[in-house]
């Protein structure tokens, strides 16, 4: 992991649709 636990999975897969 990249160490970043501030941005839950969640919205980074969100971010990936938009």
């Amino acid at each position: 992991q990249f160490g970043n636990v501030e941005i839950p999975q969640e919205a980074f897969l969100v971010a990936l649709k938009i």
